[in-house]
């Protein structure tokens, strides 16, 4: 008896490591600028970035504290790939991971046509290569974005007083700000439910996070080339060194309570960029608290016109925020010292 006790012990315990989940780790792999996809070493498309593998760990892993891989390449629909040659090394701490493939600065750039022998035909190949760019970029963009917000550092964390604006300033007037009309191709996510001018001058958002996870509590609104009216696109920029507004946060689910723990990440969107991406904008922190309240958003302008202008919110610490839903209420003003610029569309 007592044998056959112990081997029923000695079974019971190889049944249980032999269950014993495996160790794994999150790595999600993201690129910049928008549009590029994920390749094995093999050549084999793993998919669209973001891409989000899952990489069990051995003993010896754990033990080195992080995981190497090697042999992936990101391609974009314009310019050049980007390889993994040397090992990406992951560092394992139990927490999921990001991996950005930055394409590189230098060879980003649309490519030029000889303007001095046949600037027509230069001219015509770079409007034709800004629109198959443009295609690519548009069902992406947003969730890119999205992704690559999430892990922005050292947000500003109070508002910014308008004689630290850099140089000449392009702001938004209230009427501009009631023409900004696109957000994602994403109905699942964020969107905004209303908006209203009210005394500020200014306009409120009434923006609407479905759940807490980070694809359906973050949002740009903003009137862009890739889709809506486009009111305000082909603004001339050449005189501005940046584009601010000023951002309030109102209220969570009707309440303004500065003990109020949610958080928010926004910014001043702008585009494009001199090194070829879609959009930016620089990180500020929004809170109910006295202190966080209220932010002018700054970000440097670059191109010689617009095609991405508006603004930018995102949960921070997202489960902080409610599974349910969030109604959250934004002032978006014009920054004092700001320029309203010249748009086609009427200002106010």
């Amino acid at each position: 008896m007592k044998h056959s006790a112990a081997s029923a012990s000695i079974l019971s315990l190889l049944l249980a490591v032999g269950c014993a989940p495996k160790q794994q780790v999150k790595v999600t792999f993201l690129s910049d600028p928008p549009g590029g996809t994920l390749y094995k070493h093999s050549g084999q498309a793993w998919g669209p970035c973001p891409k989000t593998l899952w990489y069990d760990l051995d003993s010896e892993t754990m033990e080195k504290g992080h995981l190497d891989v090697k042999g992936l390449t990101v391609r974009w629909p314009t310019g050049p790939e980007k390889r993994s040659e040397d090992l990406i090394k992951v560092t394992v701490n139990g927490t999921d991971r990001q991996v950005i493939f930055l394409q590189p600065e230098d060879e980003s750039q649309p490519p030029a046509g000889d303007l001095q022998a046949d600037e027509s035909k230069g001219l015509d190949k770079k409007a034709a290569d800004w629109q198959k760019a443009k295609k690519a970029y548009s069902t992406e963009s947003e969730r890119i974005r999205t992704s690559l917000a999430l892990i922005s550092k050292n947000p500003i964390a109070a508002d910014k007083p308008a004689a630290s604006l850099p140089g000449r300033t392009l702001t938004l007037q209230p009427r501009q700000l009631m023409l900004l009309d696109w957000s994602s191709l994403n109905r699942r996510g964020a969107r905004v439910e209303g908006k209203r001018v009210v005394a500020g001058p200014g306009i409120e958002f009434e923006i609407y996070f479905p759940d807490n996870t980070p694809g359906s509590c973050s949002l740009s609104f903003v009137s862009s080339g890739t889709g809506g009216r486009g009111a305000l696109v082909g603004a001339d920029m050449r005189a501005y060194e940046a584009f601010a507004l000023k951002l309030t946060l109102v209220s969570i689910n009707g309440q303004s309570d500065p003990k109020m723990k949610q958080k928010l990440v926004a910014g001043a969107v702008i585009g494009p960029t001199a090194t070829g991406r879609l959009t930016s904008y620089e990180p500020a922190a929004l809170s109910m608290a006295a202190s966080e309240n209220t932010v002018t958003a700054v970000t440097a302008a670059s191109a010689d016109e617009v095609y991405e202008i508006g603004f930018h919110i995102h949960a921070e610490n997202h489960e902080d925020w409610d599974a349910a839903g969030s109604l959250v209420v934004l002032k978006v003003e014009p920054a004092e010292g700001g320029e309203a610029g010249t748009f086609d569309a009427p200002i106010g």
